[in-house]
């Protein structure tokens, strides 16, 4: 959750993550996804939609598409959340 926090306010603050960061962050949220596609507050954490929500947002500030496939079970989320 941090790491999408931090990626959010570089972003706002004109900062944004590049290079190596850029990759850490992307890999971070990719070792701390849950087996069903989605972020938890921790590794052992049950999905919660606004740290998934965190997480995609960030994500897509990397750079990542929609379409990408570290996104699409939280994609699946929201669809089953209402949107």
């Amino acid at each position: 959750m941090l790491t999408a926090q931090l990626t959010i306010m570089r972003h706002l603050m004109g900062q944004p993550l590049e290079g190596e960061l850029r990759a850490r962050a992307l890999r971070q949220f990719e070792v701390m996804r849950l087996p069903d596609g989605t972020w938890g507050l921790h590794a052992a954490s049950r999905p919660y939609l606004f740290v998934t929500t965190l997480v995609y947002v960030a994500a897509r500030l990397l750079g990542l598409g929609a379409d990408d496939p570290l996104l699409a079970g939280a994609r699946k989320m929201f669809e089953r959340e209402g949107g």
